[in-house]
Parts: structure tokens; sequence; C-alpha cells
């Protein structure tokens, strides 16, 4: 009876996955665009993409030193998933050469503050950069501007609808603009003459609740599809609001603040209101929320990465201080190798 019971034993990985196996393998990627402290003597350079398990902090730089990221994708498109890489010197993928990266796009496209894959066509990539919007349809060997209508030419960040093919909006510095055509050309859709810096869909809702981030202007909110957009009340309606996250099914909405933390909204329309204790993150560029996990990742502009496992109550540095995050995305260790 021992016996078969040790072998019962020994089944049991092959008969049930383990989870906890599976969430050990999941990784956490950084991207660092700058190394604030890298004028002091002795600093390592800590610029680019890098990943750690969840459990601990244990930062792996992924690519060369000294390459600026600022913004993380991932694309299906190729046939197993693969991480898409963008800063200032244009877009990266994983590629078999002695670097383990190639360039997707040439001089033309650099400066590049974000890049986003439309998951209903799983080739074509955007990319948002300081001198415009860029888009491939074959994914990433050819690029073809996309600005036409655009007032600004600055471009923080791209929200593809999942819900509605064509359907982009561009966070610029001259308000919200929106395309119907895969961003064969632009429209103003709300917020003329103000600089936006945040998107967010509820993904499953329709026609669709939006918010979107501004600077110096606060947090909007749309419940129409993006029809019509109300300004959120905050306690600083001034404030300028450089990330979102969350909002899905029963899942609070989080805002992500210039030196003042984050705010949460429980729901959808409910009062937005400081998280207690996230002012000391002090600048927030980014927010992934684990949910399934009951993890919460920020990265900030000088602290690193904090990460909190109680819904935001209490929160632990998890490394990269000094250094300012500018996303960050939960993935596999293969989605970074050729």
């Amino acid at each position: 009876m021992k016996h078969g019971l040790f072998l019962l034993i020994l089944a049991l990985p092959q008969l049930f996955p383990d989870a906890g196996f599976a969430q050990r393998a999941q990784r956490l990627f950084a991207a660092v665009a700058k190394n604030l402290n890298s004028a002091e003597e002795g600093a390592t350079e800590t610029m680019g993409l890098l990943q750690t398990p969840l459990n601990h902090p244990q930062w792996q730089m992924l690519t060369w030193p000294g390459l600026p990221v600022r913004s993380l994708s991932q694309s299906n498109a190729g046939g197993s998933p693969k991480l898409i890489v963008a800063g200032p010197a244009g877009l990266l993928r994983p590629f078999t050469n002695p670097t383990g990266w190639r360039l997707l796009t040439d001089w033309q496209l650099t400066e590049v503050l974000d890049v986003e894959v439309d998951p209903l066509a799983p080739r074509t990539i955007y990319a948002a950069t300081a001198n415009g919007i860029f888009v491939s349809t074959d994914n990433g060997q050819q690029w073809q501007p996309r600005s036409q209508g655009l007032a600004s030419t600055f471009v923080s960040q791209l929200l593809v609808d999942p819900q509605q093919a064509g359907r982009l909006f561009a966070a610029t510095e001259a308000g919200l603009y929106e395309s119907l055509n895969g961003g064969q050309d632009w429209r103003l859709l709300a917020l003329d003459g103000i600089a936006v810096r945040a998107l967010l869909r509820e993904k499953e809702s329709w026609p669709g609740i939006f918010w979107v981030g501004t600077e110096y202007h606060g947090l909007y909110e749309s419940f129409d599809g993006a029809k019509t957009f109300a300004k959120v009340d905050m306690d600083d309606d001034s404030s300028s609001v450089y990330a979102l996250a969350g909002g899905g099914a029963n899942e609070p909405i989080y805002a992500g603040l210039f030196a003042q933390g984050l705010y949460r909204a429980s729901s959808p329309g409910e009062l937005w209101e400081p998280v207690a204790g996230s002012q000391r993150l002090g600048t927030v560029f980014c927010i992934l929320p684990l949910p399934e996990q009951q993890l919460i990742f920020v990265g900030t502009h000088d602290q690193g990465v904090f990460r909190s496992s109680d819904g935001g109550q209490t929160w632990q540095s998890f490394g990269l201080e000094g250094v300012p995050v500018r996303d960050l995305l939960l993935g596999e260790a293969s989605w970074a190798r050729p």
C-alpha cells in the first residue's frame, strides 16, 4: 500500500499541473529609461530591459546595458509569444545574433514612447513617438507614418480598442485624438489643447468605459464609448496623471500621479480616493495589478519598483532603486529569448 501511495505522489505533477510552478515560472519585466545615479562614482548602469521572478527581486539585464527602454508589449504573430521593446533607439525583438536582439526600425523611427500590438490583428504593431505615429501591418518588417490630422506629433501613448477593429486613441500634447481606420487619419476627440499622458479602457463593456490622464488637468472618464468625457473629482484638480490600470470585472481602477502616489476607485463611477500610504511612492509611471495573485506592482520615477500583496495597504521595495521604471509587464522568461 505504501509503495502504491508513493507512486501516486510521483505521478501527481503529471496528472495535475502545479499552479505554484507556473507562478514561479512567470517573470516581471521592467523597462528602465534612464539611470538617474549614473553620474555617481561607482554607480552601476541599469538602463535597459530587466527581468525578475515574482517572489523575490533578482533583477537580470536582458538587453545590453545603457540602452534606454520606455515601453514593452508582447506579440504572438510569429507563432510563439515574444517581447517587443521600445525606446529612443527604436523597436527591438529577440533574435538569433550575438546581441540576442534585432532592431525592427531604422533611423526614421526613433524616440518611441509607446508600442502596442493590435489584439484583433496580431501582425499589426503601432508605435507612438516624439515624431508621430508609425504602423506596421507585417509584424514589424515595414513601417508607414500615420499622423495625418494630428495637431501635435508628440504622442505619449496609444490605445487600441479591443472591441472595435481599426479604432485607436492617441494621447498627444494637443489633446485626445481618435482614428477609426487604423491610423490612416485622426480627428480631435476631446481635451483640446491639453497634454494627455495616459489612456485606459474597460475591456469588456460596450460601447466602453474610458479613462484619460492628463498633465496638470487631472483625470477624465467616459461612460458612453468615448463620445463625451467628464472630469473626475479628485483632491487636486490640477494633478498630473501618468499611469492608469485595472478596471476589469469587479476590479479596482488605479491612477498613478505625479508626486502623489496612487489613487483608486473600487469600480467604474465610484469615488476616487488616495491609496493610503502610497504617497511614499512619489511619482508613479506604471501600474501592474495582478488580482488573481493578490499583487500590485508599480514603477516609480526615482525609487524603482514597489510591490503590495494586500491590495495597496502596505508597500515593499522590489529593487531598482534610483532609476525611473517606465513600464512593467508580466510574462514568461521565453518571451525574451530568440
